[in-house]
């Protein structure tokens, strides 16, 4: 027991607050709540900072990725609600063609950001890192168009990070990845309850 607390006192207050506002965001998310968004936010900022504490450069520099597309996901999701404050936020799927686009165009950059964190950094598993990176982006995207597609994506990415996070023994955030994956399984159930 004496073990498992002084691990627990060892993670990194970055990992704390980043799993906390995270859960809040995916959950939110679910329920299709614009007040994701500003949870997301804080569990962004504080990952950033705990991706290059050990050294996931790929997964840092999402995070960035992820700040940016957030403050958009706030501005869109807002906007749709004020317009029809009456409805709930529409979900759709996506077009076989743009599902085709989204397929081709995150294993090209996944391999591209694999072989540059590969070649010029001490990245940890750069092409893995890469893959779950460029994964979660067109996930995000999807997101951001409340696309449910993007629910398929989270839960495979979140089972293979939940590997990814052992290897680096964040268990707080295998914790965090393995929830997130749950509650993607409702999610997706959830969104696409909301289209028939």
């Amino acid at each position: 027991m004496d073990a498992i607390l002084e691990a627990l006192r060892a993670m990194s207050v970055w990992e704390w607050l980043g799993t906390f506002f995270g859960i809040a965001g995916v959950v939110l998310t679910a329920k299709r709540s614009v007040l994701c968004w500003p949870a997301w936010l804080v569990s962004i900022i504080a990952y950033f900072v705990f991706f290059l504490q050990i050294k996931l450069y790929a997964d840092a520099t999402l995070q960035i990725f992820f700040l940016i597309t957030s403050v958009m996901g706030w501005v869109a999701w807002y906007r749709d609600q004020a317009a029809d404050a009456a409805a709930d936020l529409a979900v759709a799927w996506t077009p076989t063609r743009e599902r085709i686009a989204y397929a081709i165009l995150t294993i090209v950059a996944s391999i591209g950001i694999g072989f540059v964190f590969d070649r010029f950094t001490d990245a940890h598993v750069p092409y893995w890192d890469a893959g779950c990176a460029g994964v979660s982006v067109a996930a995000q995207i999807l997101m951001m168009k409340r696309r449910v597609e993007s629910w398929h994506l989270w839960v495979v990415v979140d089972v293979v990070y939940t590997a990814l996070y052992a290897t680096k023994g964040a268990w707080l955030t295998v914790i965090l990845y393995s929830i997130f994956a749950v509650i993607a399984v409702g999610g997706l159930r959830a969104w696409r309850k909301s289209l028939r």
